[in-house]
């Protein structure tokens, strides 16, 4: 207001005080002065009173806000916050009343970004942008802001107004989502690469042991093409690590020793630890039978393992315990299993946890390492992965204390021994001298399998796709026992072909083979009777397969 100015409340005075001093004359032409001197004066007061009213409504619109408002003076000072700023800053009015808006700094930004934003707004511009800044407790938040000059009736700046909103939330959901999406894409990508690497190595692995089954002993050559056998296993490992970090892995439950699966691991996390770090195994005397995914189980050690090497950026000692628990122990939770437990424990000597973080640690894309080392997916997954396999984890933790993470799996049922125990079938049990249609796109993977069914006595009858089974079976005069055809083909695939050649011979058997990932496969899922083959195949375990699915009938 400039000076001389009046006020609402001046002039209404001035009004008050020139009716009393007309109200004392007797002078007939001054009543007519008084008269419009109360109707002006009335006028004003209505005028007011609105105005007053309107402004209360500003304010408490302001005042009830969702987003944070701070109003400063032209040289910066803060003049007003309303309650939404107290919320997400910490501070209250009192604490920033009369201070500058550099209290929120975070250090997050550079001289020239706040160099632009007051020139912008000097020059009687409004500034939009998105500023990290720090609250009174020290954490950092992501907000959106617009902040405007605030002009008198001459055009002069004379203070801003800042309207911002906290994005923090917003923005953690986009980079998860954006996570997620490339997840997604590896996925894809991974279940591709599986397919065709599956088919490969079906055919290098399954001809090497054709040929290492021919091979005498006392070969010069046995032991190179061991060393091929022995590179193709690894090969499919790593097959299975890599559709187990995408999580489209085939779920293939089995009777397992887990000492003999972590022995197995071990040797791979000393190399894992460059030196810095030890990994010690006390295992229990005796198989531990679980029924279990062997890949998942490597999965969970593998991420178990490498979150304690994390732990421990200056070295330490990793410990890798089994143990059978026959009945709950003290403190832990208390499931048990009419068979007993199976205690699989992952220690190690790092920074530990609070208990803060220990509450988030199962949470999806939470995570306390660096932007770029760390998904937030490796603890989820453990745990989804035990939940499937019917166990639980315990976890302990201290500060400066290390780790330990305690998983819990039932025993398997008495009297079936752990994976590698139980004879194989002799070829006498896995021949036979059916017919096989055999149905697959990839001319090598056809070839391979057809020479092993043949050295069992089988006859074969090879098609490179549908249409091409459909003309030999419409062909072939006598039975044909067994449709055994690859599950993904290009047109008709094997489920579809399955569908349309038991319309004709409803009594034959039918086995699916795949490289796909494990969504893919559940299309095979119709017919109980239905059996699956996962690439990449042994003979032995073809043969065997083939021989389950037709029965002992020979």
């Amino acid at each position: 207001m400039k000076p001389g100015e009046l006020t609402y409340e001046d002039l209404l005075a001035r009004i008050r005080n020139a009716e009393e001093l007309l109200a004392d004359s007797p002078a007939d032409p001054l009543q007519e002065v008084t008269g419009a001197l109360r109707a002006a004066r009335t006028s004003l007061e209505q005028l007011f009173g609105q105005r007053t009213e309107d402004l209360q409504r500003l304010g408490t619109a302001i005042e009830c806000a969702a987003e944070s408002i701070l109003i400063t003076s032209a040289d910066g000072t803060i003049g007003y916050v309303n309650p939404a700023f107290e919320e997400v800053t910490g501070y209250t009015r009192a604490e920033v009343l009369g201070r500058q808006p550099n209290i929120l700094k975070s250090g997050r930004h550079d001289d020239a970004f706040y160099r632009t934003m007051w020139e912008t707004l000097l020059a009687g511009n409004v500034w939009q942008g998105r500023i990290t800044n720090r609250k009174k407790d020290g954490s950092l938040f992501e907000e959106a802001a617009t902040i405007s000059p605030i002009r008198d009736s001459n055009g002069a700046i004379t203070g801003f107004v800042g309207v911002k909103r906290d994005i923090t939330r917003e923005l953690q959901l986009e980079a998860q989502l954006l996570q997620a999406q490339k997840m997604e894409a590896v996925g894809r990508l991974a279940g591709g690469v599986a397919h065709d690497f599956n088919n490969l190595l079906t055919v290098i692995n399954g001809y090497t042991d054709l040929v290492l089954a021919k091979l005498p002993s006392v070969d010069p050559n046995r032991g190179h093409l061991a060393e091929v056998r022995t590179a193709g296993e690894r090969a499919a490992a790593l097959t299975r690590q890599l559709l187990a970090f995408s999580r489209r892995q085939n779920v293939r439950p089995q009777l397992l020793d887990l000492n003999t699966v972590v022995e197995a691991a071990a040797r791979m996390f000393t190399r894992m630890t460059g030196g810095q770090s030890s990994v010690t195994l006390h295992l229990e005397d005796g198989p531990l039978p679980v029924l279990a995914d062997e890949g998942q189980l490597d999965q969970v050690l593998m991420n178990l393992v490498t979150n304690a090497l994390d732990a421990m950026p200056s070295g330490g000692t990793i410990e890798i315990a089994t143990a059978k628990v026959d009945t709950p122990v003290p403190g832990l939770h208390r499931r048990t299993a009419p068979g007993g437990l199976a205690r699989l424990a992952v220690s190690d000597t790092g920074q530990g946890m609070d208990k803060e973080t220990l509450s988030h640690i199962f949470e999806p894309f939470f995570t306390t390492k660096e932007v770029g080392k760390g998904t937030g997916l490796g603890l989820p997954t453990v745990q989804g992965i035990v939940d499937q396999s019917g166990g639980w984890i315990e976890v302990h933790s201290e500060i400066g204390r290390g780790t330990r993470f305690e998983i819990f799996l039932p025993l398997a049922a008495h009297g079936r021994g752990p994976k590698g125990k139980a004879s194989r079938p002799s070829p006498s049990q896995t021949g036979g001298l059916e017919t096989v249609l055999l149905v697959d796109d990839q001319q090598d993977v056809r070839r391979f399998a057809s020479t092993v069914l043949r050295s069992y006595g089988y006859e074969v009858l090879e098609a490179d796709g549908s249409d091409d089974a459909i003309k030999q079976e419409r062909e072939w005069q006598g039975k044909i026992h067994l449709l055994l055809t690859d599950l993904m083909m290009p047109g008709m695939n094997g489920r579809e072909l399955a569908t349309v050649l038991r319309q004709r011979r409803p009594d034959i058997k039918v086995i699916y083979l795949s490289g796909h990932p494990a969504e893919l496969l559940a299309q095979a899922a119709n017919n109980p009777a239905d059996d699956l083959i996962h690439k990449p195949f042994t003979p032995e375990s073809l043969a065997a397969r083939v021989r389950k699915t037709l029965g002992s009938e020979k």
